[in-house]
């Protein structure tokens, strides 16, 4: 939820710097269109890759170096997790129309719907993840405890 407040900032203040013509978008769009050109199927980890980097402009464009650190320390600390939607193939179409629109928010200077938008985004990953873990959790407890020796 850290992740969603700092992030949800960011994105809030791009879409201000945006409306101001103090940024280009151009970037953004690029990792948007070499995520849609990603097998899904064979890409997850590419898929990763440009999941961050989307972020990481994000953050770099909002301007705000302090927020921008903090937003990379709780990503660092939940990267284990990025993993766990390698299942989920489905998700990867609904990460890119997340993408897609909170670029056409900041693009129409709404920062309000920005940041909602990204609130929306991380809240559907932090459920992935969280179905993920329960499923993995069921496996375990049907399979019984693992021998320690």
């Amino acid at each position: 939820m850290l992740r969603e407040v700092l992030e949800g900032l960011l994105v809030r203040r791009v879409a201000i710097r945006s409306s101001r013509n103090e940024i280009s978008l151009d970037r953004l769009e690029a990792i948007i269109c070499e995520m849609s050109a990603v097998d899904r199927d064979k890409g997850t980890e590419l898929l990763l890759r440009l999941g961050r980097e989307f972020h990481g402009e994000l953050s770099r464009l909002a301007g705000d170096p302090m927020a921008s650190r903090m937003a990379e320390q709780v990503l660092l600390s939940l990267e284990r997790y990025r993993h766990l939607v390698d299942r989920f193939e489905d998700r990867s179409n609904e990460i890119l129309a997340e993408h897609r629109a909170i670029v056409n928010a900041i693009r129409s200077g709404d920062e309000k719907a920005a940041e909602r938008l990204m609130h929306e985004h991380l809240a559907n990953a932090r459920a992935t993840y969280a179905k993920r873990l329960a499923e993995g959790a069921d496996i375990q407890l049907e399979e019984g405890p693992r021998d320690k020796r």
